[in-house]
């Protein structure tokens, strides 16, 4: 349930604020991957002081949990404020995530500074959104590694873009390690 909105540096109009509703598990190891992804985007860009960056993260959902265990980075048209995707290389990448036999499950892109909201336009330029979707928004272009608990996540309700609570997010998104050597 949408709780209230917030005033944002990056919209025109008030960004909503819920509870993250769900489960969300993630690796150690996924997160590096979308952290080093984003950095060669931002990179890449025409913009020599860094761009944005975009990725899809991939995995399994039950009813119970949603599992991002992979992380497909698209071709982008980016810049020192932006990153777009288009429709045809979005549908490469889910043919890709089809051949890896898991499915997009969220997006994750970069902001310039320490703002992660989303802005009007993240709003509006998620190709396929859908009800539980998330959209996480890290800060300086994915170029310093920080917990992604600590980024903007951001859920898709009831036909809109909704910040999640600070706390909501803490209980329910949840990064595991790689892997756990027991002797």
């Amino acid at each position: 349930m949408v709780r209230s909105g917030i005033r944002s540096p990056l919209r025109k109009t008030l960004l909503p604020t819920t509870d993250l509703a769900g489960d969300f598990l993630i690796t150690e190891r996924t997160v590096e991957d979308i952290f080093n992804t984003l950095r060669q985007q931002s990179q890449e860009g025409p913009a020599s002081d860094g761009n944005e960056g975009l990725v899809f993260l991939a995995g399994w959902r039950t009813d119970l949990l949603v599992f991002y265990s992979t992380v497909i980075g698209p071709r982008v048209q980016n810049n020192y404020g932006s990153v777009f995707v288009t429709a045809a290389e979005f549908g490469h990448c889910a043919k890709r995530a089809r051949h890896a036999t898991v499915q997009i499950l969220a997006q994750v892109h970069s902001h310039p500074d320490t703002c992660c909201h989303h802005s009007d336009g993240d709003d509006k330029l998620i190709i396929l959104p859908f009800e539980g979707m998330l959209s996480v928004v890290v800060p300086h272009y994915g170029t310093h590694d920080v917990p992604l608990t600590q980024c903007g996540i951001h859920q898709y309700r009831k036909g809109a873009w909704c910040l999640c609570t600070e706390s909501s997010v803490q209980e329910h998104f949840i990064t595991a390690p790689s892997s756990i050597l027991v002797i």
